[in-house]
């Protein structure tokens, strides 16, 4: 499961990791996943926290997160007898909570907030995400309301149709949503289109690029992957969210074009110091569709995986189901990772990856009846 999140001064992404407050201490060198060096700012702390989670969100800077999380504590005390201070603290909290699966949590403090400050507009666009991610989508709907008058009509529509897509008909939410943005059309028979990408690195807001995330997601989901694919290709020479980058590679996955995601992604991740375990899957994946035989990506997803499960991650369940449904061809495992991950995230992908688990499953008991109890035991 990944989700993009608009704020109008921070954009962030859902992301399935182990929580900032119970961060995990490996006992062995080989079982760092991340690193980072500390660095020194005489910016105040407040600014080094923006900063940080303002970059969170791109490849490779995870990290950051936890960075956030031991600043937070500095502001925690600072913002004592400092109102403004404190909603700093409970939002940058909330974020931080989010990014680690800790959804309700997360939702609480940003009630909290919005004691305090009842039209903060990052709040309430974040609330409204938790609200779905949690499957309240209605409370989200709600939320997404409360912003008319507080935040850009086009901010608002995104918000409240992307809501009502999980109440109403998913063609019609999308056929509303193309009201308010603009798409470009691309062949079918073309596996990339990046004419239109801008030439200068800022030639697209953060705001457009999120737009473009909702649009191309509903759209895959309706099953017009070419589209969908032709909605996300103009923002691909800029620099833009992990998010935007899983949805991309699924996509291109689903249009048997993995060659794409071993040269986009691939070029990506060499150039990150920490490897996001999304990415990695995704070129994995890449690879045991084209099935090479000269393996880079795949076996540093299984050692990946493996340290994963070792720690009960939980918050990577929806990968891990990944890695078990194309990698190890093992629905049974895959289906017992996707129900820990639907416990904890209801989004369309997580129905649609149980869903999709589901019909594997049915398809191994059809075969399986097909070939008789005494076949399986030889094979077994």
């Amino acid at each position: 499961m990944t989700k993009s999140i608009i704020c109008l001064v921070v954009f962030f992404a859902v992301h399935k990791v182990a929580v900032a407050s119970e961060l995990y201490i490996p006992k062995l060198p080989s079982q760092v996943v991340a690193k980072w060096e500390v660095q020194k700012s005489d910016a105040s702390t407040e600014v080094v926290i923006a900063e940080l989670l303002r970059e969170a969100k791109y490849p490779g800077n995870s990290a950051n997160y936890a960075q956030a999380a031991i600043h937070l504590e500095s502001l925690r005390t600072q913002s004592l007898n400092d109102a403004q201070l404190q909603v700093l603290v409970l939002y940058y909290d909330a974020v931080i909570r989010q990014h680690y699966h800790h959804f309700e949590k997360s939702k609480q403090l940003l009630d909290n907030l919005l004691l305090i400050q009842p039209q903060n507009v990052n709040a309430i666009l974040l609330k409204a995400n938790m609200h779905l991610v949690l499957g309240e989508t209605d409370q989200a709907l709600q939320s997404c309301t409360s912003l008319l008058g507080l935040a850009p009509t086009k901010v608002v529509a995104a918000c409240v149709i992307d809501a009502k897509s999980y109440k109403d008909d998913l063609q019609k939410s999308l056929q509303q949503l193309s009201t308010f943005m603009r798409s470009p059309k691309t062949p079918k028979n073309k596996a990339l289109n990046v004419s239109n990408s801008p030439t200068g690195s800022n030639a697209y807001t953060e705001a457009d690029i999120w737009f473009a995330e909702i649009q191309a997601s509903m759209t895959k989901d309706t099953g017009d992957l070419h589209q969908a694919q032709a909605i996300l290709a103009p923002y691909t020479a800029q620099k833009v969210p992990l998010s935007f980058w899983v949805l991309w590679s699924d996509i291109q996955l689903a249009l048997n074009q993995p060659e794409n995601v071993l040269t986009m992604i691939g070029e990506i991740v060499d150039k990150t110091k920490n490897k996001d375990d999304s990415l990695l899957l995704r070129l994995a994946i890449a690879e045991k569709q084209l099935q090479l035989t000269n393996l880079q990506w795949l076996p540093l997803v299984s050692d990946r995986i493996a340290l994963r499960e070792e720690r009960k991650d939980t918050e990577h369940a929806f990968d891990i189901a990944l890695y078990y449904l194309y990698i190890k061809a093992n629905p049974q495992e895959a289906y017992k990772w996707a129900q820990i991950n639907w416990q904890q995230a209801k989004l369309r992908d997580d129905q649609n990856l149980l869903k999709l688990i589901e019909k594997a499953l049915n398809q191994t008991t059809v075969s399986a009846k097909s070939v008789g109890p005494s076949s399986i035991a030889q094979v077994n």
